[in-house]
């Protein structure tokens, strides 16, 4: 089975080289029961290695099953130790972190034990060592009887036909040292056992052959029982893992040491929360360059940057279905049927204190204050609103309203008796910003609600009255004759006017010949005027139809990110854009370069923290992963062990993180910390950049433990 022709085997130190075995000849067959003696360092040991493959050799020639094995490489060795050798250890060399159970089918599956049969199989095992009342306790628990016991079941689930045991007994006491010795006797029959001992008097009962090194020399070479002849070995087989069993065992193995796993993950989500935070805080520097220098009180209509208008370019009105899909939008806090809510086409909209509306003031926007009650809008006093009649004001204008003080809402009037229309409301408190916005009630306008007359004033400002097809702006009047009528048409257009339409850029709301239409002609006015409650019918059929819907946000980059969700050739949107100018745009631009270069130097110097952990985590392993090596895993599964790890707590960490960001969005505010300038593919491009990252480092890792052999690293002699 294994002959050995001059063999010899040398270490290189730093007083020189240093002789392990010289000129072994040798050879061993199946059956034999083989004691290694000689003092400690005769190298006794070195020859163990070479012929188990887990060291190599200099000089001469070593046969295994006839073959040479001069020219293997440490992947040959790897092929033979795997297929043919089961290994005892006098420093067990079993995996602490692993339960007995564990490290007994994980010897089996790597055998490619049939998987319905390995658990019993394994339990076998186990209670063929004397171990089941200690099979699901972890293997650093256990006593150096108990330890090597396991070593001792997990050498049978190999079921390979060359056992190899260097001082069993060494750590154990003379009881545990003979059950141990007994339990190899009982192996011997149907295999090669070689044990290496400096005591032979242990093992003197069940030798069948005697090898004495001294100096690295064979002194001593004596048979001393004879050993029937054994038929010829068959090779085992050997299945390389599957994904699957691979997946399954990195798993098991990153939870086995949950303090590892925990100071990697907590590690991995430090660095990626921190590069989150410093990008996340870049952009809003660079997202807030959009409002320096912008004048708000200067912009032509009542938008917010919290408010978005929405229109279909095709003309339908929006549908139920279209209004449910925004509303479902996670950065939508409410949607308004009707953009005319919000009176943009008034030429101001200003509030005044009760006791003197000479004192008036304008708002630069309207919004609806459902940011506060439902959304992330702050206010520095006072109280969300409630109440239809209640407001919220930005925080420019605690000069000249107080919390709980109630005010005149006034928009330009159309009536001949008024200048303004005017409604009374309370501010209830007063929000950061300072951008002179007016929030009002989600209600406020809608029909049979206070304000429906503003939206009614709205309505005209954006509708025509056509005249035989001739446009006409359109003005109401709140006065009416005696007889109920829709019109008051100057009497010179009476025998003229054939047909009244009333339309906006939607719809046509009105459109009937004169014949059929209520009116009165009056000398004393010069155009025609629709009445106030005709006007309010064609308002209400206005808000029902939805042709322009409102969708109110937190803020800017709520409204961006919405925006950036519609599809534009379907949608028209309408909001708020100041203009920057390009000594702003040239500030934003170098901010951003700076932003981005801090942000990457940041990236590197965590990556390089993080190496330097994952490294020294890694480093720390290699004696497990030597374990793997000598019970017979090879290169690439051991390769997709350490790259599997790395993935998946690289994936924890990428799911705590959005864990983290998206309990900050709910309850931390804004001002404090602003993840959403960090889209989704950001957060996804930084875990693939850390995936690879750590991919990379396994790479080296294993890489590395496979240029040197397995007893090296077991010894842990070289620095990875």
């Amino acid at each position: 089975m294994i002959k050995l022709i001059n063999v010899s085997k040398y270490y290189k130190t730093e007083a020189g080289v240093s002789v392990g075995l010289v000129k072994a000849n040798l050879e061993f067959n199946v059956g034999e029961f083989v004691a290694v003696v000689g003092e400690s360092g005769s190298g006794k040991t070195t020859l163990l290695n070479v012929i188990s493959g887990l060291d190599t050799y200099e000089d001469g020639e070593m046969y295994l099953f006839g073959e040479p094995t001069s020219h293997y490489e440490i992947e040959d060795l790897e092929k033979y130790r795997s297929t043919y050798v089961g290994f005892v250890f006098q420093n067990y060399n079993i995996i602490d972190s692993y339960t007995v159970t564990q490290n007994i089918v994980l010897a089996l599956e790597l055998q490619g034990y049939p998987k319905e049969k390995i658990k019993s199989r394994a339990l076998e095992l186990i209670e063929r060592v004397g171990l089941t009342h200690r099979k699901n306790h972890k293997a650093a628990k256990l006593s150096g009887g108990e330890k090597q016991r396991v070593v001792i079941a997990r050498a049978l689930a190999k079921d390979c036909p060359i056992i190899v045991a260097d001082e069993p007994t060494g750590n154990l006491d003379s009881k545990s040292g003979a059950e141990v010795m007994k339990l190899l006797d009982e192996v011997s029959k149907d295999k090669l056992v070689i044990v290496v001992s400096h005591n032979y008097e242990e093992v003197k009962p069940y030798a069948t052959r005697r090898v004495k090194i001294h100096d690295g020399q064979v002194v001593e070479d004596i048979k001393i029982k004879s050993v029937p002849q054994a038929e010829e070995v068959a090779k085992p087989e050997i299945k390389n893992f599957t994904t699957k069993q691979t997946l399954k065992w990195s798993l098991m193995d990153l939870f086995s040491r949950p303090k590892r796993f925990i100071f990697l993950f907590i590690t991995q989500l430090a660095v990626m929360l921190l590069f989150s935070l410093t990008y996340a805080g870049g952009q809003a520097i660079v997202n807030e360059i959009d409002n320096l220098n912008t004048d708000m009180w200067f912009s032509r209509n009542m938008y917010t940057e919290n408010r978005i208008g929405v229109q279909r370019h095709d003309g339908v009105p929006i549908s139920e279905a279209e209004l449910n899909s925004f509303k479902s939008n996670p950065n939508v806090v409410s949607v308004a049927k009707s953009n005319m809510l919000f009176f943009d086409s008034n030429d101001y909209v200003r509030l005044a204190p009760l006791d003197s509306e000479n004192r008036s003031v304008g708002v630069s926007g309207v919004s609806h204050n459902t940011i506060f009650s439902k959304g992330k809008g702050e206010l520095i006093s006072g109280k969300p609103a409630q109440a239809v009649n209640e407001v919220i004001l930005s925080s420019d204008f605690r000069a000249l309203f107080k919390v709980n003080e109630e005010i005149y809402l006034m928009v330009p009037g159309q009536t001949w008796d008024a200048a303004n229309d005017k409604i009374k409301v309370k501010v209830t408190g007063f929000s950061k910003d300072k951008k002179g916005v007016l929030y009002l009630d989600e209600r406020f306008g809608t029909p049979n609600n206070l304000g429906f007359k503003f939206f009614v004033n709205e309505v005209a400002k954006n509708s025509n009255l056509y005249i035989n097809g001739t446009p006409n702006k359109l003005s109401y009047i709140t006065y009416e004759s005696v007889e109920p009528v829709d019109f008051v048409i100057p009497t010179h257009l009476v025998d003229n006017a054939t047909v009244l339409e009333v339309k906006d850029q939607n719809k046509s709301y009105y459109n009937l010949s004169l014949t059929d239409t209520k009116y009165v002609s009056n000398n004393d006015v010069y155009e025609i005027n629709i009445t106030y409650n005709k006007l309010s019918e064609i308002a209400q059929i206005v808000y029902n139809d939805q042709y322009e819907i409102a969708l109110i946000v937190n803020d800017k980059i709520d409204a961006d990110l919405v925006i950036s969700s519609l599809d534009n050739t379907i949608y028209q949107i309408r909001t708020l854009s100041p203009t920057v100018g390009d000594g702003m745009l040239l500030l934003k631009q170098i901010v951003s370069v700076i932003i981005f270069g801090g942000a990457l130097l940041n990236l590197l110097f965590l990556y390089a923290i993080l190496g330097l952990v994952i490294r020294n985590s890694m480093n720390a392993r290699k004696k497990d992963f030597a374990i793997f090596r000598s019970i017979g895993t090879n290169e690439k599964t051991i390769g997709q062990l350490v790259i599997f790890q790395q993935i998946l707590i690289s994936l924890f960490a990428y799911i705590g993180l959005m864990t983290i960001v998206t309990i900050l969005n709910i309850f931390v505010p804004a001002s404090f910390i602003d993840f959403r300038m960090i889209g989704w593919y950001h957060y996804l491009i930084l875990f693939i950049l850390f995936m690879l990252f750590s991919i990379w480092l396994g790479f080296r890792f294993n890489k590395r433990i496979f240029k040197i052999t397995v007893i090296k690293n077991l010894q842990i002699e070289e620095v990875i």
